[in-house]
């Protein structure tokens, strides 16, 4: 492991990264290369693109055949987390091309030759850490205020949610321990 340079650089140095203020010309680049990513590769793109709503299709199914109806949302906005993970077929697709390599859709697990695999195995296991903190936290809000309750339908829960002082104090306390979070630290660009 001494060859693992996820938090320091080679020469044992800690190197913080550079983060830069991002503003819409950014988010219009990104979507316009994102865009034209899928013109040039749409079949195996699309394949791919259809990994991230199965999975979420399939925790909306758990859910509800588990009783977690409840554990729904905070699955489905904390998916989010990993999705950076998901989509690495995706991104080494998109690296390729503009590299200017043949970016064939068997080149979406190259990705598991990359000298970067520990970096990106270490942020995949972070990124799943968070995320299972993220679910117990919703978990135990859910429980500390919905316990002495029965599990309940899908329309009864809804309605329960956004019609009693239980379900307005859910939606509160679970946006607070969302914003409490620490704040990022950003570099200036």
């Amino acid at each position: 492991m001494s060859n693992v340079h996820v938090f320091a650089a080679p020469n044992h140095s800690l190197v913080y990264p550079t983060v830069h203020r991002i503003g819409v010309h950014d988010v219009r680049d990104a979507l316009r290369e994102g865009f034209d990513d899928f013109l040039n590769n749409p079949s195996h793109l699309v394949f791919l693109g259809f990994i991230y709503p199965i999975v979420g299709l399939c925790l909306a199914f758990w859910t509800s055949n588990l009783n977690l109806l409840p554990l729904l949302y905070p699955l489905i906005s904390g998916f989010a987390l990993i999705g950076p993970f998901a989509a690495i077929g995706i991104y080494e697709i998109s690296r390729r091309r503009e590299a200017g390599l043949d970016a064939s859709w068997r080149h979406a697990l190259a990705v598991l030759r990359s000298p970067s695999l520990p970096a990106i195995a270490a942020l995949c296991v972070a990124l799943t850490v968070i995320f299972l903190l993220w679910l117990m936290t919703a978990s135990s809000l859910y429980q500390w205020l919905f316990a002495p309750l029965e599990t309940l339908a899908p329309q009864r829960f809804t309605a329960y949610l956004l019609t009693t002082n239980r379900g307005r104090d859910l939606m509160l306390l679970g946006t607070r321990v969302v914003s409490s979070l620490p704040p990022r630290h950003s570099a200036s660009a």
